[in-house]
C-alpha cells in the first residue's frame, strides 16, 4: 500500500474507532441506568436493608447503582461502609452516586468520607458530585480543600483553564452554601479571576451571601427572600429555596409571583398535589408577569392522565404567551394530545 494512502486511511480509521467507542459507551451507560432504576424501585418497605445487601453483593454494576440511588432517596447510616466501598468501583456513575447518597445522609462520618475519597477522585464528574454534596451539607471542614480547588481554577493558565473550570464552579457553589467567614474570604479572593464560568459562579455565591447577611442583620424583606429563593432554585437547592419562599409568603401571602415560584419548586420535587394548589392560587391572585403556572398545571395533568384538563391549560398558556419561553413545548404537547384524542374518538 502506498504511504500516501496511510495518511488518508489512518485519520478515517481513528474517527471511526472513536465513533464506535462513543456508541458502545453510551449504550453501556443506558443499560447501566436502566438496570439501576429497576433495582432501586424494588428496594423499599420491610426487609429493605437485607435486599440492598443482596443486590450489592451480586457485584453487578447496575444493581449496585440501584442500591446507591435507593440510599439517596432514603438515607441509612448503616450503609456507610457500603458507600465508602463504592469509591473502589471503576464506573464513575457509581462513585458520583455514592457522593450524592453521602450528601443526603449528611452526618459527620459522611462528610469525612467525601473529603477523603470523593474530593480527591481522579474523575472531574465524581469530584463535582462530592463538592455538591459537601456544599449541601454545609460541611465546614471542607472549606480549606474547596478554597484550594477554587484558587487553582481561578489562577489556571490557558491550557488548564477548561480542565479545571468544572471543579472551580462546583467549589464556588459549595463555598457559597457553606457560608462561613473563611468560605467568603476564599470567594472574594477568586472574584473576577479565572474562566467565565468560574467568575460567574463566584459572583452568584457572593451575591447569595450578601443577601443572607442582610437577613442576619434583620434587614430582610420580601424581595430579599424572593431573590434568595430564586437563586437557590437556579442552583437546584430546592429545600433552601422552599424555606426562603415560606418566609416571603408569611409576609406577603397574596403574591401571585411567590405562589408561582412555590409551585415550581413543588413540581420539581415531585409534590404534584401541592404544586397544583400553588399554581391555581397564583392564577387566582392574578398580576402574573409570567403565565408559566398554566404550563405547569398542563404538565402535571398530562403526567397524571387528565388529558382534557392538560389540553385546556396548554391552550391558555399559548393564548397568553404565544412567543413565551415554553410556547414551542406547549404547542408540541398540545398537538400530541389532540392527535391522541382524535385517535381515541376514531377508534
Amino acid at each position: 500500500m502506498p504511504i500516501w494512502l496511510w495518511f488518508i486511511l489512518a485519520p478515517v480509521g481513528l474517527v471511526l474507532a472513536l465513533a464506535v467507542w462513543g456508541y458502545v459507551r453510551a449504550s453501556s451507560t443506558r443499560r447501566l441506568w436502566a438496570q439501576a432504576l429497576v433495582t432501586a424501585e424494588g428496594l423499599g418497605g420491610p426487609g429493605r436493608w437485607q435486599r440492598m445487601q443482596a443486590r450489592w453483593e451480586s457485584g453487578q454494576p447496575g444493581a449496585r447503582l440501584g442500591v446507591l440511588l435507593a440510599l439517596t432517596n432514603e438515607p441509612d447510616e448503616k450503609a456507610l461502609p457500603l458507600l465508602e466501598a463504592a469509591f473502589d468501583e471503576h464506573a464513575v456513575d457509581l462513585r458520583a452516586a455514592a457522593c450524592a447518597a453521602l450528601g443526603e445522609l449528611g452526618t459527620e462520618q459522611a462528610g469525612e468520607i467525601l473529603l477523603r475519597r470523593g474530593l480527591p477522585d481522579g474523575n472531574s464528574l465524581a469530584r463535582a458530585a462530592a463538592m455538591d454534596a459537601l456544599g449541601r451539607m454545609r460541611y465546614e471542614p471542607a472549606t480549606g480543600p474547596l478554597a484550594e480547588l477554587l484558587e487553582q481554577a481561578a489562577s489556571a493558565g490557558v491550557w488548564t483553564a477548561y480542565r479545571r473550570a468544572l471543579s472551580g464552579i462546583r467549589a464556588a457553589e459549595a463555598l457559597g452554601r457553606i457560608g462561613t467567614k473563611e468560605a467568603n474570604e476564599a470567594l472574594r479572593a477568586a472574584e473576577g479571576r479565572g474562566p467565565a464560568g468560574v467568575r460567574q459562579a463566584v459572583t452568584v455565591a457572593l451575591g447569595l451571601r450578601k443577601l443572607e447577611d442582610e437577613v442576619e442583620a434583620g434587614k430582610g424583606t420580601v424581595e430579599t427572600y424572593e431573590k434568595l429563593a430564586a437563586t437557590c432554585l437556579v442552583k437546584r437547592d430546592y429545600e433552601r429555596a422552599r424555606q426562603w419562599l415560606e418566609r416571603a409568603l408569611n409576609e406577603d401571602p397574596d403574591s401571585g409571583a411567590l405562589h408561582h415560584l412555590m409551585g415550581l419548586i413543588q413540581q420539581r420535587t415531585g409534590n404534584a398535589e401541592a404544586a397544583v394548589e400553588s399554581y391555581e392560587r397564583a392564577i387566582e391572585l392574578g398580576s402574573l408577569t409570567d403565565p408559566f403556572p398554566y404550563f405547569g398545571l398542563a404538565r402535571i395533568h398530562e403526567e397524571h392522565g387528565y388529558r382534557q384538563r392538560a389540553i385546556e391549560e396548554y391552550r391558555k398558556y399559548i393564548e397568553l404567551a404565544p412567543d413565551g419561553e415554553q410556547a414551542d413545548a406547549a404547542k408540541a404537547r398540545l398537538a400530541l394530545l389532540l392527535d391522541q384524542q382524535q385517535e381515541d374518538q376514531s377508534g
